[in-house]
């Protein structure tokens, strides 16, 4: 009966025992007990200061979780607020340098902005916000500034108050009289929606590598403004002009100002 009744006993029962019999108990006996006893409450204390360092750690980690968010948001903006920087920075320079150009250039010319193009449309043409009301007309040249030269993007179409379309050089509808730098052959520059092609230039005629195609004087395009370098040059034909391709020398995505001569 006695084993039952302890096997009854709760743990809490166990430690009253221990105490009272540190208490009343001979030393051998209290040694014995305290040598039981002590250590399961320093385990119990252990653990219950184990569990506050887990708190407070879970804490932490969840406040430097959060500073980080806050960290990451606020290089975010910064990163936006420099690229901006960095954005008008290269506009400014980009007027800066049409500017100087047009000082220098010792002819009328009138800065525009681009407003837009559509690569799907069935002409290459580009369209700018200045027209009749800054003394714009059809057929001027529209030129952009690339290594403090002009490169030659097409001519005027269509013009209103103010707005005008331009017809780049890479349409195939665009013919732009032209010539070969150092050989001295002309031609006509024939737009294509890859490179355009310098048209009649005789088959036995040699090409210099990477040769610059400029524009010959006609009309309202000053002569002289580079087009592109010279491209692939077919093979040699008997009695027929040569294939000759111009690579030009702008990216219609990069641009954002152009140049339009007009005198």
């Amino acid at each position: 009966m006695a084993n039952l009744y302890f096997k009854k006993v709760k743990i809490p029962a166990i430690f009253l025992l221990a105490i009272i019999l540190l208490i009343t108990n001979p030393t051998s006996i209290r040694k014995i007990l305290q040598a039981i006893v002590i250590p399961i409450e320093t385990l119990g204390a252990k653990l219950r200061g184990s569990s506050g360092s887990l708190y407070n750690a879970l804490k932490e980690n969840e406040r430097l979780q959060k500073e980080n968010e806050r960290l990451k948001s606020q290089t975010g903006r910064l990163a936006d607020k420099l690229a901006r920087k960095e954005e008008v920075s290269r506009e400014n320079e980009r007027l800066r340098e049409l500017l100087d150009y047009k000082e220098k250039a010792g002819r009328k010319i009138v800065v525009a902005n681009l407003l837009g193009y559509d690569p799907a449309s069935l002409l290459s043409t580009i369209i700018i916000d200045r027209g009749t009301d800054d003394g714009l007309r059809k057929g001027l040249c529209v030129v952009t500034i690339k290594e403090e030269k002009e490169l030659l993007l097409g001519r005027i179409i269509d013009v209103f108050p103010s707005s005008s379309i331009v017809l780049l050089i890479t349409d195939k509808s665009s013919l732009i009289p032209a010539m070969l730098v150092e050989t001295g052959e002309k031609g006509i520059l024939v737009g294509a929606d890859g490179e355009p092609s310098l048209s009649f230039i005789e088959s036995h005629i040699d090409p210099k590598p990477k040769e610059d195609v400029v524009t010959i004087e006609d009309r309202d395009i000053p002569g002289g403004i580079l087009i592109g370098k010279l491209g692939k040059v077919g093979p040699k034909k008997i009695g027929l002009f040569r294939e000759i391709k111009v690579r030009v020398g702008f990216d219609i995505s990069q641009l954002r100002e152009v140049l339009v001569i007009v005198q």
